[in-house]
């Protein structure tokens, strides 16, 4: 299962006097059996590279939960899940 984000990028290139279209794409997936966040590259509908990028990812999200609730280095952030709330996730800080 993926999550795909990021818009689609048209490029337009000449060769030999003819003028070709290519549909590249660019996509941010997180893979739930990998655990895995990448950025993937189609070119024309069929993959060209994958680049994992989950520490960065995760590494930018922790810095941005700290600096949203000016918390420090050494600061604790602790996430818990309530069983009476079935599909409610609740970050307490």
């Amino acid at each position: 299962m993926f999550l795909k984000v990021l818009p689609l990028l048209l490029f337009v290139f000449a060769n030999s006097n003819k003028l070709h279209t290519l549909m590249k794409t660019q996509t941010l997936e997180y893979n739930k059996e990998t655990c895995q966040i990448t950025i993937c590259e189609y070119d024309d509908g069929f993959l060209d590279s994958s680049t994992d990028v989950t520490t960065a990812v995760m590494t930018l999200a922790l810095e941005k939960l700290y600096d949203d609730y000016g918390l420090d280095i050494g600061d604790e952030v602790v996430i818990t899940k309530k069983k009476n709330l079935e599909n409610i996730t609740k970050f307490e800080v």
